[in-house]
């Protein structure tokens, strides 16, 4: 009685070779042998990061960027199966994006701390750690989420994210705005003298004016009789 031999395969290939999400992947393999002369319906299994993940010889979900996917191909003649062979591919992470971006408070005044909001999108579902760039008038002023003074009335303030998931970078969308100016302001206000009459003259002054801008005190008086 001639014992079956189990047959053998030489290779296993992934296609494509440079896959990213949401690309259907597909396993084939090379130089099935049977001593045997029996048909090959060798079986194919998947593994992401180690972990069972199907079977057939197509897989097109549960793989993101950055994720090492496997193909097990296992010759088999129908009645024993053979030694099987792994080949392995890495999913190339896709940079994410931003859609839009914004600037809080919508019309910045001088001495305002202002803030940049934006909508982040990933593919891969990677965590958002995208970062901010702050421009005045053109020219680079600091990396950070916020930015508060260096720019006064009339400046013009961009706000740029660059989109970034930890290891790729996207495109960097911008948003600028024209700052306005700020109001002054007058820290007290005095009636002299405090003890009137009806035929005294009464006096109004005020102190510490403050102007963001530097712009020179023209403040007017009104006065209220009960």
């Amino acid at each position: 009685l001639i014992s079956n031999s189990a047959p053998t395969i030489e290779s296993v290939t992934i296609s494509p070779s440079d896959p990213t999400w949401g690309t259907a992947l597909s396993c084939s393999h090379d130089g099935y042998d049977d001593l045997d002369f029996d048909a090959d319906v060798s079986t194919y299994a998947w593994t992401i990061n180690g972990e069972p993940a199907g079977t057939g010889s197509t897989l097109s979900s549960g793989f993101v960027g950055l994720d090492v996917v496997e193909c097990i191909v296992t010759p088999n003649d129908g009645e024993d199966a053979g030694v099987a062979v792994v080949s392995a591919v890495d999913i190339v992470n896709t940079a994410p994006s931003v859609a839009s971006v914004s600037i809080d408070p919508v019309a910045p005044e001088t001495g305002d701390t202002v803030s940049c909001g934006w909508a982040y999108a990933d593919d891969d579902g990677h965590t958002d750690a995208s970062y901010v760039e702050w421009d005045i008038n053109g020219e680079f002023a600091l990396t950070a989420p916020t930015i508060t003074g260096g720019f006064t009335a009339g400046d013009e303030l961009t706000c740029r994210v660059v989109p970034f998931d930890g290891t790729d970078a996207g495109e960097p969308i911008e948003h600028s705005v024209t700052i306005q100016n700020a109001a002054p302001s007058i820290a007290t206000v005095t009636v002299h003298p405090s003890m009137a009459t009806a035929e005294t003259t009464l006096t109004c002054s005020w102190e510490e004016y403050l102007d963001l801008e530097g712009e020179a005190d023209v403040s007017e008086v009104e006065w209220f009789v009960n």
